[in-house]
């Protein structure tokens, strides 16, 4: 079975090559055509159309997984046909190839479909309604997939984080060890009233392994397949200055940093941010309980596995690293 990944050098790229070799041959794309270590893959820009389409034409896949996307979320605001071509046109392409080729098409979507205008949770069947361009390109990209006819599972997830990649966890402790540098650290501000499920992408990938082994079981057994939209996010819930509050304590409890930095808790109005973004924005995972059997934890063991893992990168900590419970 032939697997092309798209997007190998993202955090979650680097997550998914890692699991997806279980299954044999992966083949993987990145902008550049350099993986992490620099080691040497297939080059692809997605906003590249003619070329995403050699390339499905050439390695015709058994199972396509997308992990690539414009994700500049105020950016996207001044130059909004990027975002529609990478998100929307490139992905509609790679769902007709699916189609095409009876692949299974793996793609992640977001929580910026929703409003997030009220406090209930959202469910896969609730109605979409993108306040931002990042998340209106983001749903025609679903969209696109759903018209298709292609196999699909779409994961809509929140707030990934790793060890690795440019992510608001390493963003803190950046920002932490600057402070500890200086006489007197201004606080940093947070946004405190958008609340939502920070998720690791390690959870995220191992999601993805069970759900392409779902995947060939059912083709295996000629069963029907669950295609469908998949909420996946850690339990729980929290702010950014909550969240932010919680990497600073327990990076300082191993020993990341060496002493807490202030915390501002501010506004969203106050951030004036360009884009608008969901104010309460925490998914229901019920329909990925019933049909995969998967259940993540809550989002303090995701952080502190994460912070774990960091410190061992550094070699601050020799704790273990534990695994996501997919039981």
């Amino acid at each position: 079975m032939k697997i092309l990944l798209l997007g190998a050098n993202g955090q979650l790229g680097y997550e998914l090559e890692r699991v997806l070799a279980l299954f044999g041959g992966v083949v993987c794309t990145t902008r550049t055509g350099i993986k992490p270590g620099g080691f040497p893959c297939i080059a692809l820009d997605l906003a590249d159309l003619g070329t995403l389409e050699t390339i499905l034409n050439q390695q015709r896949p058994h199972v396509i997984v997308n992990a690539t996307a414009y994700t500049q979320v105020d950016r996207a605001e001044e130059e909004p046909e990027v975002a529609e071509r990478v998100n929307h046109h490139a992905v509609a392409l790679i769902a007709r190839k699916a189609a095409e080729l009876n692949a299974l098409l793996v793609h992640y979507s977001t929580d910026y479909v929703y409003a997030g205008s009220d406090t209930h949770v959202r469910k896969e069947q609730d109605p979409a309604r993108p306040t931002s361009r990042y998340g209106q390109s983001k749903l025609r990209g679903d969209v696109a997939i759903f018209d298709s006819g292609c196999a699909y599972r779409i994961l809509r997830t929140q707030g990934l984080y790793g060890a690795r990649g440019n992510n608001f966890v390493r963003t803190m402790l950046r920002l932490a060890r600057e402070r500890q540098q200086q006489d007197r650290p201004s606080p940093l501000r947070i946004v405190s009233d958008q609340i939502n499920a920070p998720t690791p992408v390690r959870w995220l990938a191992n999601t993805t392994l069970v759900m392409i082994a779902n995947w060939l079981r059912d083709m295996q057994y000629r069963a029907q397949s669950a295609t469908g939209v998949y909420h996946v996010s850690a339990e729980g819930s929290c702010s950014w200055a909550e969240f932010a509050q919680a990497i600073f304590e327990d990076a300082l409890s191993i020993g990341l940093i060496e002493r807490m930095p202030e915390i501002e808790a501010i506004s969203t109005a106050e951030y004036a941010a360009k884009a608008a973004r969901p104010a309460y924005s925490v998914l229901s995972k019920q329909k990925l309980y019933k049909i995969f059997d998967v259940r993540l934890a809550d989002w303090r063991e995701g952080l502190r596995q994460t912070l774990a893992e960091i410190a061992q990168s550094e070699g601050v900590s020799q704790a273990p690293v534990g695994a996501v419970n997919l039981a």
